[in-house]
């Protein structure tokens, strides 16, 4: 009788043992944590998370901020993406910080689950069978902020990628639109209301232009040029002009400009063949319309297309004795030419 009482009591101790074997062993291998969660509206909430990290690590969840462990986690929209910051403390005075970036918040979510269960020494599985853990503290019970307002994000749920963990800072935003550019070019040109041929000009032009959009905008461009013609007259046109595009049209390579244009110079006519010979100079001012059509070929080179029609606003005759009319420029004239610029910035 004394025998069976003795093995009764040395397996009861025996099997006391193991139990308490056990449950140190279990409370050795799960790390109690306070958790503080903040996220954009409409995204998983502080349980949500806690789930997202049970089914990652064993943890414990409880209430003291002073605790051992702290996840400090905030995740916020940015532009079209959503950004989460991860602060790990381990109750000295250094912490970690990461950062996660995804198209969805449930996936940034998700990230940061991955990195904490990393933080806290575990290595972490798609789900853990051990993951379990012991009542504690419930996440909707510890204090925490008010949730960051903002629309809600698009519910696209994806796997957590390596792409979607930064430990270094926070991408740069996109760089603003540049809103005003400046061109320079020069063009072959041929006028038909200098003199009774056709006349060969070359202008230089200058440009700036101001973007009011992706794709449109307005410019202004300065033109300076000298024309020669020679026929029973040697004529001579130098002038400067200026061109308003009010519609500037650009989707790359292609580049459409209309523009209203107006021209002053002096036209010098000089007599060829005639005695006494006699040279003349004139004031000429025309104004009219002009398109250009450019296309960008080389990064910033392009060729440019255009054709004008233009009204004369001086229209002298030109006369050799006794009476014959050399030239006398037209009610409307027209040009075009063929040339080649670059964007200067």
């Amino acid at each position: 009788m004394l025998r069976s009482v003795r093995l009764v009591a040395l397996g009861a101790i025996v099997a006391g043992a193991v139990v308490l074997c056990a449950v140190v062993g279990w409370a050795d291998s799960t790390v109690a944590v306070h958790v503080d969660y903040s996220a954009a509206q409409g995204c998983p909430d502080a349980l949500g998370f806690g789930e997202e990290l049970r089914a990652r690590a064993k943890v414990r969840f409880v209430a003291d901020k002073d605790a051992t462990r702290g996840l400090v986690l905030r995740v916020t929209r940015a532009g079209k993406h959503f950004e989460g910051k991860l602060v790990v403390r381990d109750g000295t005075a250094e912490e970690t910080e990461r950062r996660v970036r995804g198209d969805t918040c449930a996936e940034v979510v998700s990230g940061l689950a991955l990195v904490s269960a990393f933080a806290l020494g575990f290595t972490p599985v798609t789900e853990r069978e051990d993951a379990q853990s012991p009542p504690d503290v419930a996440l909707a019970d510890i204090a925490q902020p008010a949730p960051v307002k903002d629309a809600a994000p698009e519910l696209v749920i994806r796997p957590v990628t390596a792409e979607m963990v930064d430990s270094s800072t926070t991408a740069a935003p996109p760089p603003a639109p540049q809103l005003w550019s400046l061109y320079a070019g020069a063009d072959a040109q041929l006028i038909s209301d200098l003199s009774p041929n056709l006349t060969f000009a070359s202008p230089v032009y200058f440009e700036v232009a101001r973007s009011f959009g992706s794709k449109v905008g307005v410019a202004f461009r300065v033109r300076l040029s000298r024309a020669t013609s020679t026929d029973a007259a040697t004529f001579t046109l130098t002038a400067g002009g200026l061109d308003f595009c009010p519609l500037s049209y650009f989707a790359r390579p292609i580049r459409l400009d209309l523009c209203a244009r107006g021209v002053g110079g002096m036209l010098n006519a000089v007599g060829i063949g005639v005695t006494p010979a006699r040279a003349a100079t004139r004031p000429w001012a025309s104004v009219g319309a002009a398109a250009s059509v450019d296309l960008y070929m080389l990064g910033p080179i392009y060729t440019r297309l255009e054709a004008a029609l233009d009204v004369p606003l001086v229209r002298d005759r030109f006369f050799v004795q006794p009476n014959d009319t050399v030239w006398m420029a037209p009610v409307v004239g027209w040009s075009g030419g063929l040339g080649a610029g670059a964007t200067i910035w």
